[in-house]
Protein backbone atom coordinates (compact mmCIF):
# COMPACT_ATOMS: atom_id res chain seq x y z
CA UNK A 1 0.00 0.00 0.00
CA UNK A 2 3.22 2.55 0.84
CA UNK A 3 4.86 1.24 -2.77
CA UNK A 4 3.72 4.50 -4.88
CA UNK A 5 4.99 6.80 -1.94
CA UNK A 6 7.73 5.23 -1.49
CA UNK A 7 8.89 5.21 -5.48
CA UNK A 8 7.86 8.64 -5.39
CA UNK A 9 10.05 9.70 -2.27
CA UNK A 10 13.35 7.83 -3.72
CA UNK A 11 12.73 9.78 -7.44
CA UNK A 12 12.93 12.92 -5.65
CA UNK A 13 15.92 12.05 -3.62
CA UNK A 14 17.39 10.75 -6.24
CA UNK A 15 17.22 13.62 -8.03
CA UNK A 16 20.06 15.57 -7.62
CA UNK A 17 22.77 12.62 -6.55
CA UNK A 18 25.06 11.12 -8.80
CA UNK A 19 26.94 7.70 -9.01
CA UNK A 20 30.56 7.54 -8.73
CA UNK A 21 32.91 5.94 -10.50
CA UNK A 22 34.19 2.66 -8.84
CA UNK A 23 38.16 2.90 -8.31
CA UNK A 24 41.12 0.78 -9.53
CA UNK A 25 43.74 -0.96 -7.64
CA UNK A 26 46.84 1.49 -7.42
CA UNK A 27 44.44 4.73 -8.55
CA UNK A 28 45.40 8.35 -6.57
CA UNK A 29 42.95 9.92 -4.36
CA UNK A 30 43.15 12.26 -2.35
CA UNK A 31 41.16 11.27 1.61
CA UNK A 32 38.82 13.99 2.71
CA UNK A 33 38.75 14.62 6.38
CA UNK A 34 37.96 17.42 8.64
CA UNK A 35 36.10 19.10 5.46
CA UNK A 36 39.25 19.04 3.38
CA UNK A 37 40.91 17.09 1.13
CA UNK A 38 44.18 16.13 2.14
CA UNK A 39 46.51 13.22 2.94
CA UNK A 40 47.27 11.83 -0.94
CA UNK A 41 46.97 8.25 -0.80
CA UNK A 42 46.86 4.87 -3.08
CA UNK A 43 43.84 2.32 -3.41
CA UNK A 44 44.65 -0.82 -2.28
CA UNK A 45 41.39 -2.89 -2.57
CA UNK A 46 37.87 -2.31 -2.84
CA UNK A 47 36.33 -4.27 0.32
CA UNK A 48 32.80 -3.47 -0.76
CA UNK A 49 30.90 -1.73 -2.97
CA UNK A 50 31.79 1.36 -1.39
CA UNK A 51 34.60 0.78 0.93
CA UNK A 52 38.36 0.87 -0.17
CA UNK A 53 41.41 0.10 2.02
CA UNK A 54 44.01 2.74 0.98
CA UNK A 55 47.98 3.48 1.83
CA UNK A 56 48.95 7.01 2.74
CA UNK A 57 52.16 8.19 1.34
CA UNK A 58 53.38 7.99 4.71
CA UNK A 59 52.44 3.93 4.59
CA UNK A 60 49.08 4.29 7.05
CA UNK A 61 46.54 2.47 5.91
CA UNK A 62 42.65 3.29 6.29
CA UNK A 63 39.53 1.95 5.00
CA UNK A 64 37.27 5.09 3.44
CA UNK A 65 33.71 5.30 1.95
CA UNK A 66 34.14 5.97 -1.63
CA UNK A 67 32.47 9.80 -0.99
CA UNK A 68 35.55 10.55 1.09
CA UNK A 69 37.80 9.62 -1.54
CA UNK A 70 38.78 11.97 -4.84
CA UNK A 71 40.19 10.79 -7.90
CA UNK A 72 43.42 12.82 -9.06
CA UNK A 73 46.12 12.64 -11.24
CA UNK A 74 48.68 13.40 -9.19
CA UNK A 75 51.79 10.85 -8.29
CA UNK A 76 51.69 8.58 -5.48
CA UNK A 77 54.99 9.07 -4.11
CA UNK A 78 55.30 6.64 -0.73
CA UNK A 79 57.73 8.25 2.17
CA UNK A 80 59.41 5.58 4.11
CA UNK A 81 60.06 6.64 8.16
CA UNK A 82 63.86 5.19 7.35
CA UNK A 83 64.66 7.33 4.48
CA UNK A 84 63.50 10.41 6.54
CA UNK A 85 65.81 9.39 9.61
CA UNK A 86 68.99 8.88 6.91
CA UNK A 87 68.27 12.46 4.90
CA UNK A 88 68.21 13.79 8.51
CA UNK A 89 71.28 12.00 9.77
CA UNK A 90 73.27 13.09 6.50
CA UNK A 91 72.23 16.56 7.10
CA UNK A 92 72.72 16.78 10.60
CA UNK A 93 76.64 15.28 10.30
CA UNK A 94 76.95 17.79 7.32
CA UNK A 95 75.84 21.17 7.01
CA UNK A 96 76.15 20.72 3.18
CA UNK A 97 74.16 18.11 2.49
CA UNK A 98 77.49 16.66 1.42
CA UNK A 99 78.21 12.99 1.78
CA UNK A 100 78.61 11.10 5.27
CA UNK A 101 82.16 10.40 6.90
CA UNK A 102 82.19 6.97 6.00
CA UNK A 103 81.95 7.90 1.90
CA UNK A 104 83.84 11.36 2.39
CA UNK A 105 87.55 10.53 1.08
CA UNK A 106 89.05 14.51 1.08
CA UNK A 107 89.97 13.98 4.37
CA UNK A 108 92.80 12.34 5.06
CA UNK A 109 94.21 10.74 8.43
CA UNK A 110 97.90 11.08 9.10
CA UNK A 111 98.07 7.89 9.07
CA UNK A 112 96.49 7.24 5.37
CA UNK A 113 99.43 9.65 4.48
CA UNK A 114 102.18 7.54 5.46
Amino acid sequence: MHKLPDIKQKRYYDHGSNQLEPLETTDTVRVRGDGVWSGKAQVLARVAPNSYVVELERGRRLRRNRRHLLKTQERFMPVHDDDDDREKEVCEDHPSGGATASTDQSAVTPEAAQ
